[in-house]
């Protein structure tokens, strides 16, 4: 008598094959929309690290302000891309007023670049005695302030 052996197709293999596919797709899918994402962010801000010394001196008979910015280490300033703005934080003066200037208004010629040593100096009518003020850097190109003194 012969035997017959009859096979039962078992599915059981076939369905965890393709759980195992399902699973490395969704997987890839996933890392994939993580990847592209992460490389389409913005990198960090550029920093321009420098150090300063300022100071306003003002003749008490004339109001006139002499403001003197020394730049005493750090990376050098184009005078493309630097401006600097002088404003009064106390209002006693009549409306805030913003005194801006580019490196070629220094009466001290700073050529292309503010190096280090190098003293920025611009002068200004009506400086008012009692106002405390700011001086600020800023760099134009990126839009950021570079440094910020009293």
């Amino acid at each position: 008598m012969s035997r017959r052996r009859f096979y039962r197709r078992d599915r059981k293999g076939v369905s965890e094959v393709i759980g195992t596919i399902l699973i490395l797709a969704i997987t890839v899918v996933l890392f994939s929309t993580l990847f592209l994402w992460v490389q389409n962010m913005e990198g960090p801000e550029t920093q321009i690290f420098v150090d300063f010394e300022a100071n306003l001196e003002v003749n008490e008979v004339s109001r006139i302000g002499y403001l003197n910015i020394t730049h005493f280490g750090g990376e050098e300033l184009n005078d493309w891309m630097t401006e600097v703005r002088l404003y009064p934080v106390t209002n006693t003066t009549n409306g805030s007023t913003v005194y801006r200037y580019k490196m070629e208004d220094s009466t001290v010629n700073l050529g292309e670049t503010w190096d280090i040593g190098e003293t920025f100096r611009a002068v200004e009518i009506n400086i008012v005695l009692d106002d405390l003020y700011v001086v600020e850097i800023l760099d134009t190109d990126h839009d950021t302030i570079i440094w910020v003194g009293r």
